[in-house]
């Protein structure tokens, strides 16, 4: 008796663990696909963390190369304007308002 006992016992117990592994299974395969998940947020974070880095850095870089050259072609307009100012008599530190001042008053003369 205790034979057919002790069998019957077993099987129970394998029943159990089949059932039991199954249900981890079960478990392993959603966190699977939740890990994935997570996997492709994060792939997807790194392209666009590149791709705002590269919208700041680009512009800067292209700036740092083209701006110096124009910003020396200006400069030197600005000496010309400086040095021909200085030729017709008017100061360096000419208040350029009172300029203004007299087109607006010779346009006022004129209309």
């Amino acid at each position: 008796m205790k034979s057919i006992d002790t069998q019957k016992s077993n099987s129970h117990d394998s029943s159990d663990v089949l059932a039991e592994l199954q249900s981890q299974r079960e478990i392993i395969e959603e966190h699977t696909k939740v890990l994935r998940s997570i996997k492709r947020s994060m792939k997807i974070s790194a392209v666009f963390s590149v791709l705002k880095f590269l919208v700041i850095a680009v512009p800067l870089i292209i700036a740092l190369i083209y701006l110096p050259p124009l910003f020396k072609e200006f400069m030197a307009s600005f000496q010309d304007l400086q040095t021909n100012a200085q030729n017709l008599g008017i100061p360096a530190g000419f208040d350029f308002t009172e300029l203004q001042d007299l087109i607006q008053a010779f346009g006022s003369f004129g209309g």
